[in-house]
């Protein structure tokens, strides 16, 4: 399972998931969003998101320091059983379309 070995997540934590990253390191843009089994699933992987989240950030800091400002409006949110990260030079309009979408 690509999410288990890329963020950490077991597929058994969730029913549905969307991971878009870039394959270059050279953009902090990123999107995760996940439907998770239950309530302790999902603070198990907002967990573990905000783990890989703050190594991304890390790398990102002194490698291309804009994108790091890009990347510190991101946040991991927990809502119900969603988890999800947005990272996106269009922050405020990705946030609100999520927002909107999740019930």
């Amino acid at each position: 399972d690509d999410l288990m070995s890329f963020v950490g997540i077991p597929a058994e934590d969730y029913e549905e998931a969307v991971a878009l990253v870039p394959e270059e390191a050279i953009s902090g843009e990123m999107l995760f969003m996940f439907k998770a089994k239950d309530e302790a699933a999902a603070d198990r992987i907002a967990k573990q998101v905000e783990t890989y989240f703050t190594s991304a950030k890390n790398q990102m800091r002194d490698y291309i320091p804009s994108e790091y400002a890009k990347m510190e409006k991101g946040a991991v949110t927990k809502t119900g059983q969603y988890v999800w990260l947005a990272v996106s030079a269009e922050q405020d309009k990705v946030v609100e379309i999520i927002k909107a979408n999740i019930k």
